[in-house]
């Protein structure tokens, strides 16, 4: 379910976290950033979000439009800061779903 924005546009950075709060996906803007595939977030905009599940650490991402989230991020045994743009419409309403891989079939859910 959607999270209530108050009417509120939510924009994102450019990266995806997986488990354990590693980037798994990033978009050009971001790469060109400075982050990378496998970078792990360590805190944003000084808030500590290690331990965190990723789907929670994702909604410290969104804000304003045009406006700055700064990572601090861990590469290696490197800790380096890094600031994104949020440019990526987020708001729950109009987020749309990743696109299907191809070749694959929907499997059908089971309900107990």
């Amino acid at each position: 379910p959607a999270r209530p924005t108050g009417g509120r546009e939510l924009f994102g950075p450019a990266i995806v976290l997986g488990e354990g709060l590693e980037v798994v996906a990033a978009l050009d803007s971001a790469v060109e950033c400075g982050i990378n595939i496998g970078d792990k977030v360590v805190s944003v905009d000084g808030m500590r979000v290690g331990g965190m599940p990723s789907k929670k650490a994702s909604r410290l991402l969104a804000g304003t439009q045009g406006t700055v989230a700064s990572f601090l991020v861990t590469r290696g045994r490197r800790a380096l800061v890094v600031a994104l743009p949020r440019i990526v419409d987020v708001t729950p309403e109009r987020a749309t779903p990743p696109p299907k891989e191809p070749g694959r079939k929907k499997e059908k859910e089971k309900f107990g």
